[in-house]
């Protein structure tokens, strides 16, 4: 498997201790911040925000099936922050209405997502600091 993680984490614990913990950080005066928040900022400029939308879609190739325009719209529609989120949890197949055009749809149909959550990012093993400039 790809993931960090043997098993889900219980996500209502996992929350309740990431803030205590982003707090006692806050307390003693560091600046946290967010990887969405970020990376919303980072596509804010729109020829940055094409080149990304047409990365994530090359680099998922293997699961968008073809769909690459259906999925393309989908973005479009989203505002940064939106799309952040989106990529970062996944599209469902559910989420767009599509022909099934390839045999490996008709195999694989019980598979719920055309891109697959990250969910690495939400519960990261290793912690990252970056200090003056990082």
């Amino acid at each position: 498997s790809g993931l960090l993680f043997d098993d889900i984490p219980y996500l209502k614990v996992a929350q309740e201790e990431h803030d205590k913990f982003a707090q006692v950080l806050r307390d003693e005066g560091v600046e946290v911040v967010y990887l969405e928040k970020l990376a919303a900022e980072a596509i804010a400029d729109k020829a940055v925000r094409e080149q990304f939308i047409d990365d994530i879609l090359a680099e998922s190739q293997k699961t968008v099936l073809g769909h690459e325009k259906e999925i393309k719209t989908l973005f479009e529609t989203l505002s940064d922050q939106e799309l952040i989120d989106k990529i970062m949890s996944g599209v469902r197949k559910e989420e767009i209405q599509l022909e099934t055009n390839h045999l490996v749809e008709y195999m694989d149909d019980r598979y719920p997502f055309y891109l697959d959550p990250m969910p690495n990012l939400y519960f990261t093993r290793d912690p990252q600091a970056s200090i003056g400039r990082g």
